[in-house]
């Protein structure tokens, strides 16, 4: 994504405050599951978007789940970021 700061930050692993921070920081927040909707904190709530790809079964790197990110992302119109 051309001129976007884009992080990755899980709720394990990550302080309260460090995700707090993150939330506020965040244009956008992407969440890969929509059951994860649930541990975003309501104020932060209008900011996410589901893309959903289910269970965590993908290795590093993954052409498959980039082809998923990278068509969901061409999905949402508003986004306009990849070329």
């Amino acid at each position: 994504m051309h001129g976007h700061d884009a992080l990755a930050a899980g709720f394990e692993g990550n302080t309260p405050e460090t995700l707090e921070m993150l939330f506020k920081w965040a244009e956008i927040i992407v969440c890969a599951r929509d059951k994860f909707l649930k541990e975003i904190p309501e104020p932060y709530q209008h900011k996410v978007r589901i893309c959903e790809v289910g269970r965590d079964v993908y290795f590093n790197p993954n052409p498959d789940l980039y082809d998923k990110c990278k068509s969901w992302v061409k999905s949402q119109e508003d986004l306009c970021l990849v070329s």
